[in-house]
């Protein structure tokens, strides 16, 4: 089992990811639930605590992205697009996705700048 701090990071990562992979930068609390596999008294924990640090507001069950939350969950998306862009080159279907849900938590920003660059290269871009 994960120690909890570990669990609370990638907890934390997904909450933010979420809402930060849309326009205005919000999601209900049940989409995170859908995504985010914890118990709910785990979850609503982990809500108050970026909610106490100021990188999301809850409102009548939603959450929004504060200024601070959308600095946070654009480098989460960024490491997450580019190592799915990475994996769907050499995974079918959504085993990609599940690779990078794995992967994002665990990886630094420089890899992932590293891992753009090179397939920017690659790529002719």
């Amino acid at each position: 089992m994960k120690d909890d701090t570990e669990l609370m990071k990638i907890v934390k990562e997904d909450i933010l990811r979420i809402p930060g992979e849309t326009e205005k930068g919000e999601c209900t609390i049940e989409e995170i639930k859908k995504e985010v596999n914890v118990s709910s008294d785990y979850l609503s924990n982990t809500v108050l605590q970026l909610e106490t640090g100021l990188f999301i507001i809850k409102s009548n069950g939603s959450l929004s992205l504060t200024e601070k939350g959308w600095t946070a969950a654009k480098e989460i998306v960024k490491k997450h697009q580019v190592i799915e862009n990475y994996f769907k080159s050499i995974k079918k279907g959504n085993e990609a996705h599940k690779i990078v849900h794995l992967l994002e938590h665990h990886i630094y920003m420089e890899v992932i700048d590293n891992i753009n660059a090179s397939s920017s290269q690659f790529m002719g871009i």
